[in-house]
């Protein structure tokens, strides 16, 4: 298991990973369109998120799907959109996926495991 990272560190690695990982950007924004068009409550928008923060980030998995504590508070909202909307961008674009996401975003939350092989 890798060591512990926020969401905002996990965003960070992004762009590391479109350059690294062959498909990956593509992937991002391919999931991330699907997302948008189907909604934040759907399944689609929970495995885009899942692409982001892996499967072994529960807590923050929860986060970003609005099924925590904080799931009705308009920086969650704000900062999810944010999130899904410039992940939409393919690899000849940016991959600047933290862009407008503020530190909010990991308020309360431990750092989790990072682990994804996609």
């Amino acid at each position: 298991m890798s060591t512990p990272k926020t969401i905002k560190d996990k965003l960070a690695d992004i762009p590391g990973k479109v350059e690294t990982v062959p498909g990956f950007g593509d992937l991002l924004s391919q999931k991330s369109i699907k997302a948008i068009l189907a909604g934040s409550k759907s399944p689609e928008w929970k495995d885009c998120m899942l692409l982001i923060v892996g499967p072994d980030a529960p807590n923050q998995l929860a986060r970003l799907t609005f099924e925590d504590d904080h799931s009705e508070q308009d920086w969650l909202k704000r900062n999810a959109a944010y999130i899904v909307a410039n992940a939409t961008c393919g690899t000849d674009t940016t991959t600047r996926t933290s862009q407008g996401v503020d530190d909010t975003i990991d308020q309360d939350l431990d750092p989790e495991p990072f682990e994804n092989s996609d």
